[in-house]
């Protein structure tokens, strides 16, 4: 399966190729790459560039004939003429049509990422705002899902792009408190005013088209700061701080942003717990370390370090199971003082 952020970071990468610090250390590109640059008919261009080099050439030749760098070094003054005649060739550039690329692949995001299936099991975290006041809960999806599921419940769920970021106090007082840290596929970017430049968010109007969508699209650089996403970040960081239980659903560990501030929370406090909820069976060994250094370190949180320690007290718990079939479980988990108070061998 193709790994659609890294894919679009490569994309990225591509589009700014000649401007990345190891540019310089590249000798050359691949020159099938520029064979997708859709510039018009390719044959017609090279005869019109090798017809402004010849041009060049020869008004260099000329110069040199009427004697025009008797006092200058030959070579030097006609490379100086060659290259400003290569720079004003309008060769073709893959960075255009991968342009329009990111563009599309933003744009399709819209259509791509609207719920095909059932999504009311994510009331599960209404069901929770209604029992304990309020839940924040922090998302790196774009999507619609959390807020379609609310809305179907009738309650509350408000991720207060409009209101905190001008009034960080502006949260409801119960339901759902949604931080989309990567954005939303209904926010764009706008201008804010001023006198100086500052990129504003909000939510799409109705049957408006997403030329500038809020979002951070890419495997790297998501931590970004124009936008919202520092202060959601930051807004996130805060309402871990007054929590002790952490339950994380199909995450997978790859934002270094998001596992900083989950081990920076985790590590503060030996009373904080996290509740892993995935279907997949939990990664192990040396190799896991390598690929997933957070994670597999979470993992033997549980395990004592010799075989004569007492165990310690459980702060993982794995929770193997779809968020549709173990979201509800994995709640209770959470919520639940004598499950943690159990010794981590059980």
């Amino acid at each position: 399966m193709v790994d659609i952020e890294r894919l679009f970071a490569s994309v990225e990468l591509l589009i700014d190729r000649h401007d990345q610090p190891w540019s310089p250390f590249v000798g050359t590109w691949s020159s099938g790459l520029e064979s997708f640059a859709s510039s018009g008919d390719r044959p017609n261009r090279r005869h019109h560039e090798e017809t402004r080099l010849n041009t060049a050439i020869n008004t260099a030749l000329h110069q040199v004939s009427r004697g025009n760098f008797r006092n200058q070094n030959l070579g030097d003054s006609i490379k100086r003429v060659i290259d400003a005649a290569l720079e004003s060739i309008d060769i073709p550039d893959v960075s255009v049509a991968l342009t329009r690329l990111r563009h599309e692949m933003i744009e399709s995001l819209a259509e791509i990422l609207v719920p095909r299936n059932d999504v009311s099991y994510l009331g599960e975290f209404a069901t929770l705002a209604e029992a304990q006041g309020a839940v924040t809960v922090a998302t790196l999806n774009y999507d619609r899902t959390v807020e379609l599921a609310a809305e179907a419940l009738g309650a509350t769920c408000d991720t207060a792009i409009e209101t905190w970021l001008v009034d960080e106090h502006a949260w409801p007082s119960n339901g759902i408190r949604l931080l989309k840290l990567h954005g939303s596929i209904d926010w764009v970017l706008g201008v804010g005013d001023g006198p100086l430049p500052l990129t504003t968010v909000r939510p799409l109007e109705d049957q408006e088209r997403a030329t500038r969508p809020a979002i951070v699209f890419g495997e790297g650089g998501k931590l970004r700061s124009e936008g919202p996403y520092l202060e959601l970040l930051h807004r996130w960081t805060r309402a871990l701080e007054e929590s002790d239980r952490l339950l994380i659903v199909g995450y997978s560990f790859r934002d270094d942003h998001v596992n900083e501030g989950i081990a920076r929370w985790f590590n503060q406090a030996e009373n904080r717990r996290i509740v892993l909820l995935a279907p997949d069976d939990l990664p192990d060994g040396w190799q896991a370390q390598r690929r997933y250094p957070v994670l597999a370190r979470l993992v033997g949180v549980n395990r004592s370090q010799r075989p004569t320690d007492e165990p310690p007290p459980r702060r993982f718990w794995h929770v193997q199971a779809t968020a549709r079939d173990g979201l509800a479980e994995a709640i209770q988990i959470a919520r639940e003082p004598n499950a943690w108070a159990r010794l981590a061998t059980e």
